[in-house]
């Protein structure tokens, strides 16, 4: 994170999560946000100051270009999330409540799960923001 280096730290966090699932730990998991967080945010920025051009052919392209950009981050880690992090940390409440865990173990997979919903309607807000004619995405970010 120090180094800034957010689109290495987008890969190393998805190999981890497709590794590690839910055992993310909290540090962990702000590593996850904060890296995807910043990979956005500077596609985001660019998308609003290209907003603000007149269209022009060469622009448009561009605009499209950034646009593809941010879709494809957004729906990389909307997949890690509704794919893997939270149905694993799900079935691992509902193990943990069998099991009759310590309530301590039981709140910080509930503080997981929580972060990970968080972190899916952002994406979903993310994308409705810039693809604002796209009703799924709109609908999607309402919804979460």
């Amino acid at each position: 994170e120090v180094a800034e280096r957010y689109e290495d730290m987008c890969k190393i966090m998805k190999l981890l999560v497709q590794w590690e699932g839910t055992s993310l730990s909290s540090d962990e998991r702000n590593l996850l946000s904060v890296a995807y967080k910043n990979v956005i945010g500077m596609r985001r920025a660019s998308c609003r100051t290209l907003k603000e051009y007149k269209n022009s052919e060469w622009l448009d392209q561009y605009k499209g270009l950034v646009e593809d950009e941010l879709k494809s981050i957004c729906k990389e880690i909307l997949g890690l999330l509704t794919d893997t992090l939270i149905p694993d940390v799900r079935n691992e409440i509902k193990n943990k409540q069998k099991q009759e865990a310590p309530k301590k173990e039981l709140e910080d997979l509930q503080e997981a799960l929580v972060f990970y919903l968080k972190m899916t309607g952002d994406y979903h807000r993310y994308l409705a923001e810039i693809f604002t004619d796209d009703k799924e995405n709109v609908k999607m970010a309402q919804e979460t």
